[in-house]
């Protein structure tokens, strides 16, 4: 995914789960669905990866 995405932060993960159903409801294609990465540790935190129109990864 390294060095070729951006991203977004959010605070409450409420707003995530309510991207993530948008998401699915207009049916983009994941290029990686949701996931949790770095389990377990301070970094730990749900992903995934979706690609715009013009190959970038988001």
């Amino acid at each position: 995914m390294y060095p070729r995405h951006a991203g977004i932060t959010f605070y409450d993960k409420k707003d995530l789960d309510n991207l993530i159903k948008l998401v699915e409801h207009r049916k983009l294609e994941y290029y990686e669905k949701p996931f949790i990465r770095f389990e377990g540790t301070v970094e730990e935190h749900v992903t995934f990866f979706l690609i715009d129109p013009s190959n970038n990864l988001l």
